[in-house]
Parts: structure tokens; sequence; C-alpha cells
């Protein structure tokens, strides 16, 4: 564990759900790319390096970053993802590099791990149906992202160098092989509800093909039935052709013909009812467009009659105002007050144009019904 200061050894373990998992591993909650390269900092602090005969920084292990990606929207399930980057050492000759001790069991497990990744690679572009994922840790860790439900993108380097000619062909020739192998589409996981719903639908249309398979089945022996009567039929009658009158030969042919009419008439029937369904399933769906239609217009005519009823609301609230200043005025008057009795309100001059404006309606366009208010 390159992010814990400690160094603690790790295992690998499938979960419940299948999948590789890591237990105790450290993990670190990022928000940006920033973040996520400050932990790829730390992680090569504590990564193990040693000077060798071709690298004055070897990789003497392989480095592996787990990134688990969410996303969601409120009120949708959420959606996961699992981000691998992989740094592998570079093959090493014993002979060419120097290494010894420490670091010369460090680059056997590092060639062991590549050489169970290329015969990883090799049953894959075989299409092989075992392909040997617990030969090595590497590999172990990599299953899903090398033959699950994922997208794996590879970088081979190779050195300039002439003296590491076969070193670098070797890469070669290991890049082509890679390139070979096509993998499956990925494809979207989904929460544990939607998957729910998705088998229930797929499980009721099963049984509605199994329904309608078995009614074919039905059908086709019914008419394989009929086939075989006819054919009998037909069989008899021509045995006793020869033995028949020219009036039998007449009467068999007829039947023969009456045969063929019912069968033409059965096939014609069964085509004019496929067409009259067919028509039918056409007039469903005119009916429910123009159900829809006419639920607009209902709704766009409820939300006119709304207005309406606010307008003539606020024409009331406004007859109740002026009936108040009139009534008022006259208490004023009655009672001596020298006050002039106030003109009535713009509202009684409109109801008045609208009177006899000639056209019968008011300025609320309701015709008659204004006027009687």
């Amino acid at each position: 564990d390159l992010l814990s200061p400690d160094l603690v050894s790790v295992d690998l373990k499938r979960d419940s759900a299948g999948k590789i998992q890591v237990p105790n591993l450290t993990r670190r909650e990022v928000m940006s790319l920033n973040d996520v390269m400050d932990v790829m900092s730390q992680g090569k602090k504590y990564r193990a390096v040693a000077a060798t005969n071709m690298n004055d920084q070897s990789s003497r292990s392989h480095m592996i970053l787990s990134a688990m990606v969410s996303s969601w929207i409120d009120g949708q399930p959420r959606s996961t993802g699992q981000l691998y980057l992989v740094d592998l050492a570079g093959s090493e000759r014993v002979n060419k590099s120097g290494v010894q001790n420490k670091e010369l069991k460090e680059a056997q497990h590092i060639n062991l791990s590549l050489s169970a990744l290329g015969d990883v690679m090799e049953a894959l572009d075989k299409k092989s149906s075992h392909v040997p994922y617990r030969n090595s840790k590497l590999t172990y860790c990599l299953q899903d992202s090398l033959g699950g439900n994922s997208r794996t993108m590879m970088i081979v380097n190779v050195c300039p160098s002439s003296s590491s000619g076969e070193e670098s062909l070797c890469a070669m020739q290991f890049a082509s092989r890679v390139r070979r192998i096509t993998m499956s589409a990925a494809t979207r996981n989904v929460g544990g509800k939607n998957l729910e719903e998705i088998l229930k639908k797929l499980r009721f249309e099963l049984r509605e093909t199994i329904k309608a398979r078995d009614s074919a089945d039905s059908e086709v022996k019914r008419l394989g039935a009929v086939a075989k009567q006819m054919q009998a039929r037909l069989s008899t009658t021509l045995s006793n052709k020869s033995k028949a009158d020219a009036e039998e030969s007449k009467t068999t042919q007829s039947k023969i013909a009456v045969l063929q009419r019912n069968n033409a008439d059965i096939t014609s029937r069964w085509q004019k009812e496929k067409h009259l369904k067919e028509e039918q399933v056409i007039q469903i769906e005119n009916l429910q467009r123009e159900i829809r239609r006419i639920q607009q217009q209902m709704s766009k005519a409820v939300r006119d009659r709304e207005a309406i009823s606010k307008k003539l609301l606020e024409r009331e609230q406004q007859l109740l105002a002026v009936n108040r200043e009139n009534r008022q005025a006259m208490v004023a008057s009655k009672s001596g007050v020298g006050t002039a009795v106030p003109k009535q309100s713009n509202v009684f001059d409109r109801f008045s144009n609208n009177e006899n404006n000639g056209n019968g309606e008011d300025e609320f366009g309701l015709g008659g019904t204004a006027k009687k208010k």
C-alpha cells in the first residue's frame, strides 16, 4: 500500500459481487485532477527504485492507481465506474542490468509477472476458453480490466538505444500481439432497482414469447394434421382413380378442387384478418393522437377560463370599491356636508361603452352574459 506510511502488505480477494478487491487498502477522496496528481506523487515517494547498469532510476515494482468514479442525478440511480492506471516495470536482462541480491529477486518477480501478462494476452488473442489470470497477482488484479465489462488502452515504451535492440523488438512483438485482441463492447452499469425492473420486464416478455411460440407450434401441428388428412384423402382418391369410371373420376377432381378452394379461402381469410388487425392498430394510434390533441385543447380552454374568471373577479372588486365611494358620498350629502358627488368610476364607463359598441361582446369577450351581469 503506497499510500500507507507503514507500507502494509495487502492481498487480493473477491467481494460478494464477484469483483476483485484489495481489503484494508488506503482510500483517499479526490474531487479534481490536481487531487489525483497529489495522490500519485505521494505514492511515487514510497515506490521502490534502484540504479542498474541500464537505468539510474529503475522501477523495482509495478504501480497501480485505482480511481472510483461516481456520478448521479437527484431521483436517479447512481452510476459508478473504476479506472485503473497501471505503470508496469520494464523487463530487463540480468546480464545487462548487472543487478544482484535484492534487486535480482525483484527483477525475477517483474519478469515472471510480465510473462504471465503475456500468457493472458496470448490466450485472449487465441480466444481460448481458459485465460490464466491467476498465474500472477498482476493479471489477477487486472482481470476485470482485461476481460470484463471494460475498455482497455495499453501504451508500450521502447528504448531508442541500439544496445537495447532485443528488448525493443520483444516489446514491439508484444504490442503487435496485444493490438490483435478484440474485446467485447463495454456496457453501462445500472442500479439494482433498475436491474430488477429490467429483469421483470424481460421475464414478462419471455413468458409472452413462450406463449406465442406455443400457440404457433400448436397451430403448426394443427395445420400439419390437416395437411396430412388432405394428403391422405388425395392419396386415396388417386389410388381409386384407376378403378373408378369417368363419373367417379370427375367427382374426385371436383373434390380436389373444393379442397384447393377451401385452402385458398383459409389463406385469404387469414390475410384479411391480418390486414384488418393492422388497420385496427393504425386506427388505435390515430385515436390516441386525437385524444392527446383534445386534451391539449381542453387544457388550453381551462387556462383561458381561469384567466377570464380572474379578470371578472378584478372587475367585481372595482365595482364594489365604486359602490362604497358612492355610498360614502350619499351619506356625506345627506349630512349636509358640502362635498360634490364623485363621478362614477371608469368601470361604469367601460361597461356603458361595451353595451353600445354594437358587437355584442364586452371587453372580456363574453358577449351578452357580461352585459346582463
